[in-house]
């Protein structure tokens, strides 16, 4: 019990000392209220709009149809949505795409499975359509 109070004066101790540390004293709260304002230095001007165009440089779109140009000879792709697919063609688009189904012996959930197709899918988007729309065209 001695340990407790002890404790407990040294804290209030060292509160009010971190109190006192941070409270402004009275003088110069009074000399920052005595101050003209005639006398003190002018706040900065407000940003202008030139001042945000420097800040944030405005890079222009990238060619849309520079980027078609790969699909051209290629069979065009179609939009896929991930989560519309059920879990049984979603295992069956893993198994296709060699994505792991089970970790540590439990099945992965399907919100998992389509998350990892969704992946593949921005990194090879070619191969991986070409298998979704197998798999997904074959049910």
């Amino acid at each position: 019990m001695e340990d407790f109070a002890t404790g407990l004066f040294f804290f209030c101790i060292y509160f009010s000392f971190v109190c006192w540390l941070i409270t402004p004293s009275e003088s110069s709260v009074a000399v920052a209220h005595a101050t003209p304002l005639e006398n003190q230095v002018p706040a900065a001007t407000a940003p202008t709009m030139s001042d945000y165009a420097a800040a944030f440089a405005v890079e222009p779109m990238p060619d849309l149809e520079a980027q078609g140009q790969e699909l051209r000879g290629a069979e065009k792709l179609e939009v896929i949505d991930v989560e519309k697919i059920g879990i049984r063609k979603a295992r069956k688009i893993a198994k296709q795409l060699k994505i792991r189904q089970k970790v540590n012996g439990k099945d992965q959930p399907l919100g998992w499975l389509r998350r990892q197709i969704q992946k593949r899918l921005e990194e090879e988007p070619q191969t991986t359509t070409v298998i979704v729309q197998q798999v997904l065209s074959a049910a």
